[in-house]
């Protein structure tokens, strides 16, 4: 993101006045001033301190970076994305948005949640909540050459000098900060690597759920693990961002700091994209390594492309989207047979989900609905969340969960918290997981979480 030519904070400042905190209409609950910053061009994560929240889809040239909260709702328990559909459509109604360079710009919330809603966010995961929407007081906005700034507080706003303040500081903060120069290296050490659960555990864990698909309980679970990383020096989330946006571009990234916790993913994923009328989501499993050489990867390409068991198992997640979207939709189609999509280290079957939501309908409207996808739990979809809680002894916070933001206009993206990493202090917890279908093998699962484990180790210089 390094930018040594970005404008100083004063002439921007000094296009802020009091007058643009007046003559507001009187509903107005929430305002977001918008400006032009024609000479900036953003690239990765700058380094920051305190609460910050990032989105980059690099392939599209695409970055979001929040400071501040201007608004904040935050909610647990099975309700919680028609909650945060509820809260959103609350906040739409009272938000005031004055775009001062005309940019077309919508100004934007972010948002995240938990895989599970009954999760209390413990075991490492203190400081995150279970699922929140968030508009922060600084927003800075790249999309392709465009690039502008957002500046919001809440109504009615403290004294317009103090609010004034308020957003020179955060400004100030964020230029010092894209002035330094880039790091788009990682040089830790792994001290001691631990495995949750061990991997003697394993071949356990998969037979059991072998047995539930065996007596018709499940069609579906997916098995989740966590490799815990000790390392040294301390892991800059800066340094992982840029080298996420190197290695990944093809991926979303996304990333929140909450004091001492940073959650980072580069995930291949979208739970959904609304643009206007239209809705795009995608079906992602049944996967097989990448070769470098190309004959043996075309080969591991056609088997995964014929493999009875994996195309069972994408079958399953592109059926279990379509019934989800269906009451909400006019239309829900996809094509078949589906596509592959070939990421650095992994390729998975991937089908193309489109849809037409129907009038009054949200991006959490449509989350609630789809939320786990079989992709990242199973089928059924509640009995295979039951099982997990039961059988799989991990505490998955955000991984599995959604990730992205929401403009105030309604369109907005979520993504599948996949390929992630948990910082805190000297400790990075990795998570990764494969589907357990019948004729599941369990020594291939195991190699398959190894491989997608490996795209946030190599990240880190771990391999």
């Amino acid at each position: 993101m390094y930018n040594p030519s970005l404008p100083d904070k004063h002439p921007l400042m000094q296009r802020l006045d009091r007058n643009h905190l007046a003559d507001l209409p009187t509903d107005a609950r929430l305002l977001t001033l918008t400006l032009s910053l024609p000479s900036c061009r953003i690239h990765g994560l700058p380094a920051l301190d305190g609460d910050w929240f990032y989105w980059a889809c690099p392939q599209a040239r695409q970055y979001l970076l929040g400071l501040g909260q201007a608004y904040m709702a935050q909610v647990t328990g099975c309700g919680r994305l028609e909650a945060l559909s509820q809260a959103f459509t609350a906040l739409q109604q009272s938000w005031h948005h004055r775009d001062l360079d005309h940019t077309g710009l919508s100004p934007v919330a972010f948002t995240g949640f938990a895989f599970d809603g009954r999760d209390p966010m413990a075991q490492g995961w203190e400081g995150l909540p279970n699922a929140m929407l968030v508009v922060p007081e600084l927003l800075l906005h790249q999309q392709g050459d465009q690039t502008c700034i957002s500046l919001s507080c809440a109504l009615p706003q403290a004294h317009p000098e103090q609010v004034l303040q308020r957003w020179s500081q955060r400004l100030q903060t964020l230029l010092t900060a894209l002035a330094m120069p880039p790091r788009n290296t990682l040089a830790t050490l792994a001290v001691r690597v631990e495995q949750h659960p061990p991997l003697d555990a394993w071949p356990d864990l998969v037979a059991k759920a072998l047995a539930a698909i065996a007596a018709q309980q499940l069609e579906k679970v997916v098995l989740a693990r966590s490799l815990r990383v000790h390392t040294t020096p301390q892991i800059d989330p800066t340094e992982l961002m840029a080298v996420l946006d190197r290695l990944y571009p093809d991926c979303r990234h996304f990333a929140i700091r909450a004091a001492d916790l940073v959650f980072a993913a580069a995930t291949p994923e979208r739970l959904l994209t609304r643009t206007g009328e239209r809705i795009c989501a995608d079906a992602l499993a049944g996967s097989t390594p990448v070769s470098l050489d190309a004959d043996t990867d075309q080969c591991l390409r056609d088997e995964l492309h014929h493999s009875p068991k994996n195309r069972h198992e994408h079958q399953l997640v592109v059926r279990g989207m379509q019934a989800a979207l269906a009451p909400l939709c006019h239309e829900v189609r996809y094509a078949e047979p589906p596509d592959i999509l070939r990421l650095r280290h992994v390729q998975h079957l991937w089908t193309e989900i489109h849809a037409t939501p129907k009038d009054g309908v949200n991006l959490f409207d449509l989350a609630a609905r789809l939320h786990p996808t079989a992709a990242v739990s199973g089928t059924p979809s509640k009995t295979a969340q039951n099982w997990i809680e039961t059988h799989e002894g991990l505490a998955r916070g955000w991984y599995t969960g959604g990730g992205g933001f929401i403009h105030a206009n309604g369109d907005g993206e979520i993504a599948v918290l996949l390929r992630c990493a948990r910082l805190r202090g000297q400790e990075a917890a990795l998570y990764a997981g494969a589907g357990i279908v019948a004729g599941s093998d369990t020594q291939a699962e195991c190699h398959e979480i190894d491989v997608k484990l490996k795209a946030i180790l190599e990240a880190l210089g771990l391999v």
